[in-house]
This record gives C-alpha cells, structure tokens and sequence, in this order.
C-alpha cells in the first residue's frame, strides 16, 4: 500500500536504534470531553483538534509506542454513560543507558466523538485521566509498536463513506485495539459498552419522544385559546 516504503524506512531506523522523529507538539485542543456539549444541547469548544490527512502523516512517522492505555468517558450531558472511548499511546525516548535520564514520556489521544468524528491530541500529559475513567490497568508493548499501524486505522476511518453510526466510538476504539495487538483484553468491557450504548440510544429516544410531545401539547393548548377567545 502507500504506505509500505515508509514502513520499510521506519524499520530500518528502529534496527538501527536511532530515533526519527521528534517528541510530539503540545496541541492547543486538550481532550476534555465532557466540555464537548452543555446539558441544554449548545456545542461548546469540541475535544482535541479534528483528524486529517496530516495528522495521519504525522502519526506514521513516529516510530515506537511502549504503553497503551483505554478510558472509559461519559457521553455528553449524559454523565451516568460512560461509553466514549479514549485511546492514549505513551511514547518515550529509550536511547538513554540510564533510566534516570529518560525524559518524561509523551502522550497520543485518539477518540471517535460523536457528532464531531475523528478527534486526536499530543503533549507532555494525559489530560483525559481527569475527565475518564481508566479501564484495567496500561499495557506495556514489549516490543513497542510502530506509528503506522495506528496511521493506517485512522486512514480508514478518514476514508469511510458511511453514515455516523452509535456505536462508532466503540468501534474505532476496537480498531486501534486490534492494530496494535491487544483487542483480546477488552473483549468483555467492549461488550458491556455496547449494551450500555444501546441503552443510551433509548434514553435519547425517549427524551426526543417526550419532547415532541409536549411541543405537540403546547402547540394545541395554544390553539385552544385563540378559538375560545
């Protein structure tokens, strides 16, 4: 794929030991999702800076990713859902014989936010760890995992035609799961999730119901007064 030649490169620099690339920017975005939306429906400042072709350029060059950690965040103005999945990537710098001077590690963010797609953030800290809660415990990639198998799934999602779906967040959490090897360990907190999302569509359903109906009413009510008057 187009992909393959650059793959070939990174491989080459990690046999060799060097490092290609430098520590991931701080982006100005900051994940904090449940700032997404207010609980009256007004959208607020979206999480994190939105997904492109550069973005997805970028995150191919990087060339080793040792930890992976998931979050479990609540859906916007439904805080008692928690069915947003956050993936956070650590990278550190391993050139260093003494773990003493090993510089702090950076941090890779990616979610599917509903109605606002493909969300990423890059910096020193991991902002989300305030915002979610973490599900089990962060894997250690032994040996870590290049930037192109994340690259590629985000690729897909980019180039996807079909409409948003409500598990979608769900979904591309599993994908980047699977392209770096350890899907298997989530397995049955996937399958709560999804019940749970299924559980969040009826309550909106419901709410929208509700609310056409008491617009219906109003609506009548009002007529009401402007034949009797």
């Amino acid at each position: 794929g187009q992909y393959a030649p650059r793959r070939r490169a990174l491989l080459a620099k990690m046999s060799s030991g060097s490092r290609i690339c430098e520590t991931p920017r701080t982006c100005s975005g900051g994940l904090q999702v449940r700032q997404c939306f207010g609980r009256g429906g007004a959208k607020k400042k979206s999480p994190g800076l939105s997904v492109d072709a550069g973005t997805v350029q970028r995150i191919s060059q990087i060339w080793r990713f040792d930890g992976l950690s998931l979050y479990k965040v609540a859906f916007p103005g439904k805080d008692q859902f928690k069915v947003v999945q956050v993936i956070v990537l650590s990278q550190r710098d391993f050139e260093s014989e003494v773990a003493d001077d090993d510089p702090p590690p950076s941090y890779l963010q990616l979610l599917y936010m509903p109605s606002e797609g493909l969300r990423f953030d890059m910096g020193p800290t991991a902002q989300v760890v305030n915002q979610g809660e973490l599900v089990g415990s962060e894997l250690r990639f032994h040996p870590p995992i290049c930037g192109f198998r994340v690259s590629d799934v985000l690729q897909d999602w980019l180039e996807r035609s079909s409409d948003e779906r409500p598990d979608d967040t769900s979904q591309f959490a599993r994908s980047v799961l699977k392209a770096c090897g350890v899907h298997d360990k989530y397995i049955q907190h996937f399958e709560d999730t999804e019940k749970d999302i299924v559980e969040l569509q009826q309550v909106i359903e419901r709410e929208r119901a509700e609310a056409l109906t008491a617009m219906a009413s109003t609506a009548a009510l009002s007529l009401l007064i402007c034949v009797v008057q």
